[in-house]
């Protein structure tokens, strides 16, 4: 494995870390339970512990249910997930809360420079 592939390995473990970052604000901001986050999303308490976890195993159909149970964007761990920036800059007032759009961009950008950890906790604070 070269430099390069290590290099690209990390950079894409952070960005799933912060995905599930995104998840862990949006539930506490909602003052739901892990548990009661997975029930809404049709799925395992486990399961959601993986995205959690930012497991890069998760399958997308999981990550739209758990965006939809949650009220996050369509598709936007997978924006997350690609370090697709230009597309989370494009969305709108009524796609995205500033607060959070900006904490995303943020974390995104520690991670590009090489920042080992995405955010703390409270950056994702909605």
């Amino acid at each position: 494995m070269t430099v390069c592939e290590i290099v690209t390995d990390v950079t894409n473990i952070e960005r799933q870390k912060l995905a599930g970052q995104i998840v862990r604000g949006a539930i506490a901001y909602q003052g739901k339970t892990q548990q009661q986050a997975a029930d809404l999303a049709h799925m395992a308490k486990s399961t959601l512990g993986r995205i959690l976890d930012g497991d890069p195993r998760v399958e997308p159909l999981k990550l739209r249910s758990i965006e939809g149970a949650l009220g996050l964007t369509y598709e936007l761990l997978d924006m997350v997930i690609a370090g697709d920036t230009a597309s989370i800059t494009q969305l709108g007032e009524t796609d995205i809360e500033a607060g959070l759009k900006r904490a995303i961009l943020k974390g995104l950008a520690q991670i590009e420079n090489g920042g080992q950890t995405p955010m703390g906790s409270n950056d994702l604070a909605l």
